[in-house]
């Protein structure tokens, strides 16, 4: 696959995975490179044979919506619009297929489809779901439409972000809650215990989860990136030697990826739009809209999104978190999580208490949450972590009080970002 993602044409790449969509190492990566280089001129004839067309598309539908639980025409007609905002990436070109199919099973639906065509120029917006531009674009066509639900998908259509039919977005906590509750009530999850979530996990989606462990569910929560994740799903004991069975339901990231073992353990940005459509379509059968149903779901948490702090170099980047880490950890005898090796070579979520030290030699990466504990009045978190593309720190601050929010964001802003 070339694609750039949602970033600028000057940043496009290529993306390689093995068989089953297994994400390739570091060191498959180099020897991939290296033996490339060394038969580039001997094969080269092949290549200017072209590509061999493979048809697939209707295989790709048949498979979202075996997972997505879609078996056949639905008997009742429900009047939904809904609209598909593109930003001129590959999302309006994958999901028209999907569209088609779902107009044959879903009488009364509507599709508007915005910004399809690809242009690697993003003349509308920069396709990134986490951009407020972009969630706001797509919030005026619903309202303009009159529509029911909006997806967007970014760039290369691996990530999908929502607004309501009042144009408000419909952040990942609410998103990943809507995924719980609609596949955990789906066929043959028996053999499902598992949730993942990633570092940057709200509250609210872990709570809810942990509120069904007497079902036997479990929130687990893991490093932040789609290579670690998908590893994890792999791996023991979230599924079987031979790789057939998983003990995961799915896994989310706040950045708008949710995985799905059933869709060979790999992110699906489509497979999640049709589980939001189904959302929609059930809320609007029961003679609701989607933001009136959605107003009370989970415990309510008040969230600062995503901030960037930009750094010199990566000296600068351990030095940061290092203070906040002295700060909160030992100052404030704060709690936290870090990044840790497993045994089996994985990167894995480790929770410490004050008394271990945040010593960023000894962890797999820098990635830092801290924690509220029993003696604050309300539960909150942050955390800081080292961007993997830019030279910059993300912060995520959220706490169940907006008050508190604000004055942990600015005291940990303070320490990134000394005057």
């Amino acid at each position: 696959m070339v694609t750039a993602s949602h970033n600028p044409s000057e940043y496009a790449g290529v993306k390689f995975v093995l068989s089953g969509a297994k994400p390739m190492s570091a060191h498959q990566l180099a020897t991939l490179k290296t033996q490339t280089a060394r038969c580039y001129a001997t094969t080269l004839h092949r290549a200017l044979m072209g590509p061999q067309a493979q048809p697939f598309r209707d295989g790709f539908v048949d498979k979202l919506l075996q997972i997505t639980c879609v078996r056949g025409k639905s008997p009742v007609s429900v009047p939904l619009r809904v609209v598909i905002e593109s930003g001129n990436g590959m999302g309006g070109v994958t999901f028209a297929p999907i569209a088609e199919r779902l107009q044959t099973v879903f009488p009364g639906i509507e599709f508007i489809f915005a910004n399809e065509m690809p242009d690697g120029r993003f003349p509308a917006c920069r396709p990134d779901p986490l951009l407020p531009d972009y969630l706001s674009l797509l919030g005026a066509k619903v309202l303009d439409e009159r529509a029911n639900l909006g997806i967007c998908f970014d760039g290369d259509a691996d990530r999908a972000g929502f607004v309501n039919d009042q144009g408000d977005p419909i952040d990942s906590a609410t998103v990943s809650i809507i995924l719980f509750d609609m596949l955990r009530a789906g066929p043959d999850v028996e053999a499902r215990k598992f949730v993942f979530g990633n570092l940057n996990s709200s509250l609210r989606f872990q709570r809810h989860v942990e509120s069904r462990q007497d079902e036997g569910w479990e929130f687990v929560m893991t490093p932040v990136g789609h290579g670690k994740i998908k590893e994890l799903l792999r791996a023991a004991p979230y599924t079987t030697t031979d790789g057939r069975t998983s003990s995961v339901l799915f896994a989310a990231e706040h950045s708008g990826h949710y995985y799905y073992p059933d869709f060979y353990s790999v992110d699906s940005a489509m497979a999640t739009a049709i589980l939001l459509i189904r959302k929609t379509r059930s809320v609007l059968q029961q003679g609701r809209q989607l933001g009136a149903a959605l107003s009370d779901l989970g415990e309510a948490y008040e969230n600062s999104g995503e901030i960037s702090v930009v750094v010199r170099d990566n000296r600068q980047a351990i030095d940061r978190i290092n203070a906040v880490a002295a700060e909160y950890i030992t100052n404030r005898n704060k709690r936290w999580r870090g990044i840790c090796e497993a045994d089996n070579g994985l990167q894995e979520v480790k929770r410490f208490s004050n008394a271990v030290p945040y010593v960023p030699s000894e962890l797999a990466a820098l990635d830092l949450r801290v924690e509220s504990t029993i003696e604050d009045a309300e539960p909150w978190w942050f955390s800081v972590r080292k961007s993997g593309n830019e030279p910059k720190l993300r912060l995520i601050v959220e706490s169940s009080s907006q008050g508190t929010m604000k004055i942990l964001r600015d005291e940990v802003l303070d320490i990134l970002q000394p005057h």
